[in-house]
């Protein structure tokens, strides 16, 4: 493998001027642009690869980032992970991404893992992982740390969340815009922190118009699977209700496809909203009334502030703060006015 050295020899240049060239230093803004693409030419026709072990070493740096997710096949993990590695790569990093599988009980162990890769940062996408109960302090003044979807009580590590209650209340304030009053919600009984601030945003909108739920079912699993079982088994009991408040988008989908199922019709007999926004929601059939996270600012805020923080140095002090974002509606065709 061709080496600096080895083009210098080939161009002429000096090791200095060619590694200035290859590294992007900004010193070699002082030379003319015909020398950088001599030495540019050189290097690709002698198939020459940075030496990033080298460069490692030089910089005390892995130039690694880890990234935990709690399942990279979910559709609100793939475009985050997508928006977290834009700005990263644009720097120089590369990411080590640990998939749980949705399995908390692996949380810990990749926490460990990655950090014994010598990773210079890490970003956990913490949304249904148990974080409070995972040993922080390898962590905590040795690599900065940032969480997606949960919120931090440790004030050392940042969190960038969506007001989760804020985009329940939309929900419900929604559904009762348009003549709701026998409201079915759908969720997992507040197993995760940010399902049960959901539906104290809904419970508060209902509340302050003096209506209370029709019926509230439980579809445990974070799938379209655990909607559609939770909507058969309710229309099984005779309820009576003209809307279905979803906890998140992939429950919306099971329930809308049991109503069909059914012999019911979306939204001409049953009104149905979500949470999330994901892309396959403005495809499905109806298109999907749901509530929008700004998910590629969750991911661009949380990359951006890694990078404030590893190139601080100090871990033990707070470089960044934490953030929370406002949800927004997006009407769509599976609701309707009575």
């Amino acid at each position: 493998m061709s080496t600096i050295k080895d083009i210098a020899e080939r161009t002429g240049f000096s090791l200095t001027t060619v590694s200035l060239v290859l590294n992007n230093k900004r010193r070699a803004r002082n030379i003319t642009a015909a020398t950088k693409a001599v030495i540019h030419e050189a290097a690709r026709e002698m198939n020459y690869r940075p030496n990033l072990f080298a460069r490692s070493l030089r910089a005390r740096r892995s130039y690694m980032v880890g990234l935990l997710v709690y399942d990279v096949l979910d559709p609100y993990c793939a475009p985050l992970i997508k928006h977290i590695e834009s700005p990263l790569i644009r720097r120089g990093y590369t990411m080590l991404i640990s998939d749980l599988g949705n399995d908390p009980k692996c949380c810990q162990k990749a926490l460990d893992t990655l950090m014994d890769r010598r990773v210079d940062g890490i970003i956990c996408v913490a949304n249904q992982l148990p974080i409070e109960k995972v040993d922080l302090s390898r962590t905590i003044g040795s690599v900065p740390l940032m969480l997606i979807g949960r919120r931090s009580h440790e004030t050392r590590i940042p969190h960038f969340v969506v007001n989760e209650a804020v985009g329940g209340y939309i929900q419900g304030e929604f559904l009762l815009s348009k003549g709701h009053r026998k409201i079915a919600f759908v969720w997992d009984g507040g197993e995760n922190e940010w399902s049960a601030l959901r539906w104290n945003g809904v419970a508060k909108a209902m509340s302050e118009a003096g209506v209370e739920p029709a019926v509230i079912v439980r579809a445990d699993n974070n799938s379209a699977d655990a909607g559609y079982q939770a909507m058969s088994d309710l229309l099984k009991e005779k309820q009576s209700f003209t809307a279905v408040c979803a906890i998140d988008d992939l429950r919306a989908f099971g329930v809308i496809r049991a109503l069909f199922d059914a012999g019911l019709r979306v939204p001409e007999d049953v009104s149905v909203i979500g949470f999330d926004d994901l892309a396959i929601s403005r495809y499905f059939n109806p298109t999907l009334t749901t509530v929008a996270q700004p998910l590629d600012k969750l991911g661009q805020l949380a990359a951006e502030a890694l990078l404030t923080q590893m190139k601080q140095g100090d871990q033990t002090t707070k470089a960044v703060s934490s953030r929370t974002l406002r949800p927004s509606l997006v009407e769509r065709r599976s609701t309707r006015t009575l």
